[in-house]
C-alpha cells in the first residue's frame, strides 16, 4: 500500500477513535511509523542500486557501471543524511 494512503488512513483512525487529549501523541506516532517507513524504503533502494554496480562490475558492462554509480551518488548524499540524523 502506498504510504500516503496509509498515512491517511492511520490518521483519520487517530481523528476517529483517539480522544481530542491524546491525538497530537498519536499523530505524531502515525509520523514516526511512516518515517521509519519511507528510510526502510530508501535502505533497500540504495541496496538494490549497490548490488546492480556490482553485478555491472562484474560483467565489465561499463554503461551500467555509470549509471548505478551516478544513481548510487544521487541516493547515498540523502541516505546518509538520514543516518547522521539518526532517522534510520
Amino acid at each position: 500500500m502506498d504510504l500516503a494512503v496509509t498515512k491517511d488512513i492511520l490518521s483519520k483512525l487517530v481523528e476517529s477513535f483517539v480522544p481530542e487529549a491524546t491525538q497530537a501523541q498519536s499523530f505524531s506516532e502515525v509520523d514516526k511509523f511512516i518515517s521509519a517507513k519511507v528510510y526502510a524504503q530508501d535502505d533497500l533502494l540504495c541496496d538494490m542500486i549497490s548490488w546492480s554496480l556490482d553485478i555491472a562490475r562484474q560483467y565489465g558492462n561499463q554503461s551500467d557501471q555509470q549509471y548505478f554509480q551516478q544513481q548510487l551518488e544521487l541516493s547515498a548524499p540523502e541516505h546518509m543524511t538520514h543516518s547522521k540524523k539518526g532517522l534510520r
